[in-house]
């Protein structure tokens, strides 16, 4: 191996070469300009010595590791023995930055072209006065509190590494994780999109929901089947039914045991419990809230009744709050059916038509219209309350602080301070009204599946509201007689008129007008060799179009039109169902249309007459008016409104404003479906109506009824089985509701 040789340092001498490894590329290095001799220093002169001259950072290891044999001289650098290199004959190892290509820093007065800088410069002198007299070290003298004597071990006492040290600085740790977290969870949030923007897809809102379904169904089943127990022992305390052992004698063992089967209907329906308590946490209650505020009074009672239970007590009424719970889980499984129904709809149908309610020509009714719409918000707007939730979120408040003053009251009527807590919790529990748990979104679960077998979805609530307050709606060209109903039965080209020039001509002025006849008129276009032109000063009438196609003014429409025009029909054109095209008031072509009317929007037509619908036919087909539709359709015209051809134009090419919210969605066209969607809406409409009414009278006439029998102290009146009876006659008219809802 070759050895390297370090070239000594000499007062003015150069640097000799060094050998170096085969293979390694030599480094030159510039030749050091010719020393100046000068007496002024800057103030970057110096420092820049001052760095050149700084000590080493190489590690100890790799100083020991070398076979150098370093000195500290006055500047705190290490020198090699070149001398001793050069007796043992080894290596001298080369200088940092030689074999690695790094720039070396230069040393004092070498390669800078200076001067060495002197020892001491004036005004960098060193004062010693500005040191501390140093400390003096006794080694007989005893070691300090911190320190352990010699030979023994220091343990940690509860200073620094004890263990209240050790459980604070585990504490600052928790603290600091937990203060980071909260910090990016901030700034998350500030990050997010807004709420409008995330809404969820409706793919995944259906599969959200119908993942929740088997196991509603299944705790509905769990809590119907607890609740047996509290109602039969209620049952038992009223009547002489057969019950075992003597949960119908004594008191004590009724309420515990209704008290038990209560409390797994509440671990069972954990969901309304705690959704209750935290509405009223965020002081918004509402019905679940009632629910939950129920069976802490019924808790409380049933806890008195067993501890001071006397003969004559009445039993406390756990049943009511069970079948509450029950019915409250009950509606939550209709509201995932109506929800996976609608998206599933939504979904599987993008290009659908919207349906919205709007106000039109300056009228104060609300129309609904079909149009192409976005359905961004239909998720987040189908998923709103309904309206008994809407309606017990603002009587909910008032309610739970009128049976807390009820209760009062009712203490100084009966003068019995014991059973004021059975008399709070009779007056909650016919709070939580069982119409408004289950009826209506019973009723809307029903249309959400019919509606979805049809290809149609409502959104929610609000859109069953908006299309049911709505009493008109408007029927368009498509509506009426759908893609494939109308054709063309002949067409007749008088003599003197050019084929082309004629079909091109009503063609044209077909599409300028928008009617379901463009695109029978635009294949016979393209048949008989005729194309497309420009139509000018366009303007619409009775009947009929008139503009100017290539400098030729063109009148297209039906006889009536072409007779105010002052154009001649012969005799042998003049049929039924017929187009009439006229150049300049004389007549070219005739063109015999021939209208299919399906049986299906022959239906919806009689629907919209029983319904006392009031339609605004908004076609702007020619041959369209009402005695077409008395003889194609058979139906009366009475209560179908067709308003004047301009009328018309302007009502059908409205499409929604954009600041009203979609209500509905028909997969397809025709007018049977939109007949259907609001028929069947406007009938659920009524019922949430009816329901709302319903949950208001059981809870005004629970808290009277109730009140004024503690006042009395009457309980017999206001047993557990009574107030179940009263609850189940409020219910009853939903439930016959729901049978004719379902015809």
């Amino acid at each position: 191996m070759a050895k390297k040789h370090s070239a000594g340092r000499k007062s003015g001498g150069g640097n000799a070469p060094a050998a170096r490894p085969e293979g390694e590329q030599r480094r030159k290095r510039r030749p050091a300009p010719p020393a100046v001799s000068r007496t002024d220093y800057s103030l970057e002169d110096i420092l820049s010595e001052f760095r050149s001259a700084a000590p080493s950072r190489e590690a100890p290891e790799a100083a020991m590791e070398s076979d150098e044999t370093a000195l500290p001289n006055g500047e705190g650098a290490a020198v090699p023995a070149e001398e001793t290199a050069r007796e043992t004959g080894e290596a001298v190892p080369a200088q940092r930055g030689e074999e690695t290509g790094e720039a070396v820093p230069a040393q004092r007065g070498e390669e800078t072209g200076h001067e060495p800088i002197p020892p001491r410069v004036e005004g960098y002198e060193d004062d010693p006065a500005a040191y501390a007299e140093p400390v003096p070290f006794d080694e007989d003298a005893p070691p300090s509190a911190g320190q352990a004597p010699e030979g023994k071990e220091q343990r940690p006492g509860p200073g620094r590494g004890g263990l209240l040290y050790r459980l604070h600085g585990r504490l600052l740790g928790l603290l600091a994780v937990a203060g980071m977290k909260r910090q990016e969870r901030q700034r998350e949030e500030n990050a997010a999109p807004p709420e409008e923007e995330r809404e969820m897809e409706p793919l995944a809102a259906a599969r959200f929901y119908a993942r929740q379904m088997p196991a509603l169904r299944r705790r509905c089943q769990m809590a119907a089947a607890v609740t047996v127990l509290p109602v039969w022992i209620a049952l038992a305390a009223a009547v002489d039914v057969p019950i075992p052992g003597s949960l119908a004698s004594d008191i004590r063992v009724a309420s515990l045991v209704s008290l038990i089967a209560m409390l797994t209907v509440m671990i069972i329906g954990l969901d309304v419990i705690t959704s209750g308590i935290m509405s009223l946490v965020r002081c918004t209650p509402g019905a679940e809230s009632l629910i939950a505020l129920g069976c802490l009074a019924s808790a409380i009672d049933c806890v008195l009744a067993a501890v001071m239970g006397e003969e004559g007590t009445p039993l406390p009424p756990c049943a009511v709050c069970c079948v509450s719970v029950c019915l409250a889980l009950l509606g939550s499984r209709y509201h995932c059916l109506t929800y996976r129904a609608t998206f599933l709809t939504l979904s599987r149908n993008p290009g659908a038509f919207a349906v919205t309610s709007e106000h039109l020509m300056g009228r104060k009714e609300a129309f609904l219209i079909k149009s192409r719409q976005s359905f961004s918000g239909f998720v987040r707007r189908s998923e709103e309350a309904d309206g008994c939730e809407s309606m017990m979120g603002l009587v909910a408040p008032f309610v739970a602080i009128a049976s807390l003053i009820f209760s009062v009251l009712a203490l100084i009527g009966n003068r019995d301070p014991v059973r004021l807590p059975h008399t709070l919790a009779l007056l909650l529990s016919v709070t939580a009204a069982w119409p408004g748990l289950f009826a209506l979104p019973g009723f809307m679960a029903d249309a959400a599946l019919r509606f979805h077998r049809n290809g149609s979805a409502v959104a929610g609530w609000n859109g069953i509201r908006e299309i049911g307050a709505s009493r008109h709606l408007i029927i368009t060209d498509s509506d009426i007689f759908p893609e494939g109903s109308v054709s063309l039965s002949g067409v007749n080209i008088l003599e003197g008129a050019f084929t082309e020039q004629v079909l091109s001509c009503t063609g044209s002025m077909m599409c300028a007008a928008g009617t379901e006849l463009a695109g029978v008129f635009a294949d016979l276009m393209e048949r008989g060799g005729g194309s497309m032109e420009t139509v000018e000063e366009f303007t619409v009438g009775e009947g009929g179009v008139s503009g100017r196609v290539g400098g030729v003014r063109v009148f297209v429409g039906c006889a009536g039109y072409m007779y105010l025009q002052g154009v001649k029909i012969p005799a042998k054109l003049r049929e039924g169902d017929t187009i009439y095209t006229a150049f300049e008031k004389k007549l070219v072509g005739a063109f015999r249309m021939n209208y299919t009317a399906e049986p299906s929007i022959a239906a919806a037509l009689q629907t919209l007459q029983r319904n006392k619908r009031r339609p605004i036919f908004a076609v702007r087909d020619f041959n369209v008016d009402q005695k077409m539709i008395r003889e194609k359709f058979r139906c009366g015209t009475d209560d179908f409104e067709f308003p004047d051809m301009p009328e018309r134009y302007a009502a059908s090419q409205v499409v929604s404003s954009g600041d009203r919210s979609v209500s509905a969605l028909l997969s397809g066209g025709g007018l049977g479906r939109l007949v259907e969607l609001s028929s069947r809406s406007r009938w659920v409409y009524w019922l949430g109506v009816i329901c709302q009414g319903l949950t208001l009278g059981c809870i005004l006439t629970g808290l009277c009824f109730v009140f004024l029998n503690c006042w009395l102290g009457a309980w017999s009146a206001v047993s557990c089985f009574r107030i179940l009876l009263f609850m189940l006659c409020w219910t009853a008219p939903c439930l016959l509701m729901g049978l004719f809802e379902g015809k």
